[in-house]
């Protein structure tokens, strides 16, 4: 899901956007008047429709800006109430708690704000939950909340430098997420990345950083950018003043206790109890493409020059740098290490946690590497 947080300092209120990347169908949950033009840029950037707005009460400043994007979008509106609280616009969809409704992929459902959130409606997305003044994420009617005691997860031996003062507004995004069954370490850093942007934890360099890493997210399948992709998409910002801006972004995330910011390739030993597996460098896959090419012919392991022979342009010293590197992720992991067979092919043998003797080699089609009995 596509989402963006919209705060307007003269008023004091929030907004917020969210949007299916396979339709492009857009919805923005109680319009702000002074907004409008960030709303269009912001559908304009990401190319989006809008189709509905929300509301979360009836109030009529957000009438108005609502009927005001109606007649600019042709989009439907949703309020509590069929009268128009005068904005001058009728109410397409009734929000009642229990009722729901499509957005492209996304359903919306209208539930009973959570307690201690003003309005009389909330919408349920996904594990986003919009309730008037804030956006709860992964919140449960009758889960315990969190006490804001700091995830063991993180290393606290470095000090941590004072983070930015949060303003006195109300919170406009909550984070309920304390575990990661079904949720992907890369939208849990992208939930805790909306988080610190909503609180104005970040400069301003920083937050065109974020900005431009979270649109990677969303349309790359979670896939982590590189400091280069994120250099193209910045005006004046160089792939260094990026590796810069990402290492001060990695610490303020981890003073907040939130999961760090990482480019492609990079590992991060905050993220290491959140992983089962470890991640490999676009040069590491290619290594192994070829590995698992020749270990299909062959169940023995391959030598370098092998390699070397299968990939055609890389040289021996390059096959073994690769596989020295995947030799040194697997351990981090505590896993069965990769073998390289000697110019002369002889028995190869290892020692793993099941105990000593011949095991032949076996790969999974995602890479992962395995020590078959």
């Amino acid at each position: 899901m596509i989402f963006r947080h919209f705060a307007d300092e003269k008023s004091g209120r929030h907004s917020y956007l969210f949007a299916t990347p396979n339709t492009r169908e857009a919805a923005i949950v109680n319009p702000v008047m002074d907004q409008l033009a960030s709303y269009e840029s912001t559908l304009a950037e990401l190319d989006l429709r809008l189709v509905y707005t929300l509301e979360t009460e009836r109030d009529r400043r957000t009438a108005v800006a609502a009927a005001a994007l109606i007649d600019r979008t042709g989009a439907r509106r949703v309020a509590p109430s069929p009268a128009s609280h005068g904005g001058g616009v009728g109410v397409d969809i009734e929000a009642k708690t229990g009722r729901g409704f499509c957005l492209g992929d996304l359903h919306v459902e209208i539930a009973e704000p959570a307690p201690g959130c003003e309005g009389e409606v909330a919408y349920r997305v996904t594990l986003y939950t919009f309730a008037g003044d804030a956006v709860l994420i992964d919140y449960h009617d009758a889960a315990d909340l969190p006490d804001g005691e700091p995830d063991s997860l993180f290393d606290h031996a470095r000090p941590a430098s004072a983070p930015t003062a949060p303003s006195a507004r109300t919170e406009p995004i909550r984070n309920y997420r304390r575990q990661r069954e079904g949720v992907c370490v890369e939208r849990m850093i992208l939930e805790d990345l909306h988080t610190s942007l909503a609180e104005g934890r970040l400069t301003p360099k920083e937050e065109r950083v974020v900005l431009a890493y979270i649109r990677c997210l969303e349309d790359n399948d979670w896939q982590p950018p590189s400091a280069s992709q994120l250099s193209a998409l910045l005006d004046n910002v160089d792939r260094t003043a990026v590796h810069v801006l990402v290492h001060n972004i990695r610490w303020k995330q981890i003073d907040l206790h939130r999961l760090p910011m990482v480019l492609a390739g990079q590992t991060s030993k905050w993220l290491k109890g959140l992983r089962a597996k470890p991640e490999f460098t676009p040069h590491e896959r290619e290594f192994l493409s070829a590995y698992l090419r020749l270990l299909g012919d062959n169940p023995q392991p391959p030598s370098g020059p092998e390699i070397a022979a299968v990939l055609g342009r890389r040289s021996v010293q390059w096959v073994r740098k690769r596989a020295h590197t995947i030799r040194g992720k697997q351990r981090e992991f505590n896993m069965p290490e990769l073998m390289l067979s000697r110019k002369s092919p002889r028995r190869q043998e290892c020692i793993s946690p099941i105990g000593p003797g011949p095991r032949p080699v076996r790969f999974d089609l995602d890479f992962d590497l395995h020590y078959s009995a």
